[in-house]
């Protein structure tokens, strides 16, 4: 994140560019993945999630949609 704003009816948050787009999309495109590919992506969302938690901050809507993939070469294993 690189910085946020708000008005009086939405806030805004500038984060960085993920091209590959949201993870979503990512796991739709192939059936199966790998016990290692999943585990891959379980362990960086929950990393996540315990970092933001260290912040005490707290993301109330988890899921696909809203999870982005910076480096997809490393979700097609």
């Amino acid at each position: 994140m690189y910085g946020c704003f708000y008005d009086k009816e939405n806030i805004y948050i500038l984060m960085e560019l993920a091209p590959e787009g949201e993870l979503y999309n990512k796991l739709k495109q192939k059936e199966r993945y790998s016990e290692e590919t999943a585990a891959f992506i379980i362990k960086n969302l929950l990393s996540s999630v315990h970092y933001i938690h260290s912040k005490k901050l707290l993301h109330r809507d988890i899921k696909p949609e809203n999870i982005v993939v910076v480096h997809v070469s490393l979700l097609l294993t």
